[in-house]
């Protein structure tokens, strides 16, 4: 069976089909053969019947010959003109019916004859041909006319005529028992030989039959199993069962067709398998960037709640910078004082003193917002490389 399955399909198709015409030509030819037998037993029993018939002609011929022989003796001592005369009367009929009976003979000896036929026809043949001779010794004492010529045919006609008479008929008989029992023999054989040839048609078919149709299921299961076994395995994959597999290892075309599904399988199982990877780590990609959105996000607060800080430190450097201008137009207004009432310092000197302690003390104030300010820069320079991360 594997050896088979191993033969590509067209070869064990022909194979098969091969098996099956002789397989057929097997049957044929046993009926061939059983109607050559059949032909050659009827051939043997129409033989034997044509044997038989003309062994009957032939007897029934004798019989016929010995009657006119004593027809023309019993003329030729009636004294009837022209007895003797061999073509005229009951002597030209006794002729016409030996010659007849010697025809018959030879027809029977030209067929096939079994031993025992060919005995009786030579033995009635030479009986026939010694009976003609006495009677060529009977015919010229007729012809003498006298008394003794009288004696001697009637001494023959009843004596030695008689004698090969009998070997005639018993010879012939003989013939004809011969022939009947051929023809018997051969309707037998012929009976016989329809029986066995039936039975062996009957046999011969029916084995032919049995092992057609034995090697029609071994040729139709080693093609429509691996056929079966690959639907049910795309079947499998259509049901989303990419773990299936034909697992057919013949070298006919199935095994071509099963070992390109499964490798098509295979592919398919190493791309999705490929395809998976790809989705956890998009997965993965997807997580961490969700992390950064995060990330992001909080930098986004932290820059908004740095922003604030930062405006809130601007409005404050904006308050110090209008302190520092309220201060310097003081300062400004200060010197201009100082100036315009320089002439009048020692008489203001107490104003002097007042205006003195009072620009000390916005000195003190403004080198306090010159420090506000610095500290407000590095703030902001601080904020903005943050911001810049």
């Amino acid at each position: 069976m594997k050896a088979l399955r191993n033969l590509r399909v067209g070869v064990r198709l022909g194979v098969a089909f091969g098996l099956v015409g002789l397989l057929l030509a097997g049957t044929v030819g046993i009926g061939l053969y059983g109607q050559l037998a059949q032909n050659n037993a009827t051939g043997r029993l129409n033989v034997a019947n044509e044997v038989r018939r003309d062994a009957l002609i032939a007897k029934f011929r004798s019989a016929d010959f010995i009657a006119w022989q004593t027809g023309y003796a019993f003329d030729i001592v009636r004294g009837v003109p022209g007895a003797a005369d061999d073509g005229t009367g009951a002597r030209l009929r006794f002729l016409s019916a030996a010659d007849s009976f010697r025809r018959d003979l030879e027809r029977v000896r030209q067929h096939r004859l079994a031993k025992a036929e060919e005995v009786a026809a030579d033995a009635a043949l030479a009986a026939f041909g010694q009976f003609m001779t006495v009677d060529v010794q009977i015919i010229r004492y007729y012809r003498y006319g006298s008394e003794i010529g009288l004696a001697e045919a009637g001494k023959l006609t009843s004596g030695e005529s008689q004698q090969w008479l009998q070997r005639i008929v018993q010879a012939t008989d003989a013939l004809v028992a011969a022939a009947e029992q051929r023809a018997q023999a051969a309707k037998a054989d012929f009976a016989t030989t329809a029986d066995v040839i039936r039975v062996e048609m009957l046999v011969g078919g029916s084995i032919s039959l049995l092992l057609a149709a034995l090697l029609s299921i071994i040729v139709t299961r080693t093609i429509t199993r691996p056929l079966s076994v690959a639907v049910r395995a795309l079947r499998a994959v259509a049901a989303k069962d990419l773990t299936a597999r034909v697992g057919i290892d013949s070298r006919d075309e199935l095994g071509d067709m099963a070992r390109a599904v499964d490798g098509t399988l295979a592919t398919l199982r190493e791309s999705f398998g490929t395809i998976a990877a790809s989705s956890a780590t998009l997965n993965n990609a997807v997580a961490q960037l969700n992390e950064s959105a995060g990330q992001i996000d909080s930098a986004a607060e932290e820059t908004s709640v740095q922003s604030d800080r930062v405006a809130t430190a601007s409005g404050e450097v904006a308050l110090s910078v209008q302190t520092v201008a309220a201060a310097t137009e003081e300062m400004n207004a200060a010197i201009s004082g100082i100036s315009g009432s320089a002439s009048e310092a020692a008489s203001v000197a107490s104003s002097g003193v007042r205006s003195a302690k009072q620009a000390s003390r916005t000195v003190t104030r403004l080198g306090e917002s010159s420090r506000e300010i610095g500290s407000m820069v590095k703030l902001i320079n601080s904020i903005a490389e943050q911001t810049n991360l």
